[in-house]
């Protein structure tokens, strides 16, 4: 099984990837997949975003450097 790992600077809106930047979800109870790079390297999380922060949703930890989101499907 291969994890799934995109590369930041190549996502793109036709896949449905936001940038952080463009704006953040306003469903705060919507489940998002989010990208994230920080010092201790890159990944991607299942989060939600309460007040412009985006928060694990297995330990509502403070998700750092998130570059990209979207809506998790289904």
């Amino acid at each position: 099984m291969h994890a799934f790992m995109p590369n930041v600077g190549e996502l793109s809106s036709d896949d449905g990837w936001i940038s952080v930047h463009d704006h953040l979800p306003l469903d705060c109870c919507a489940t998002l997949l989010v990208v994230y790079q920080d010092i201790h390297g890159a990944g991607v999380a299942s989060a939600c975003c309460v007040r412009g922060r985006f928060l694990n949703s297995t330990n509502r930890a403070l998700v750092r450097g998130v570059k990209a989101w979207r809506y998790q499907e289904g």
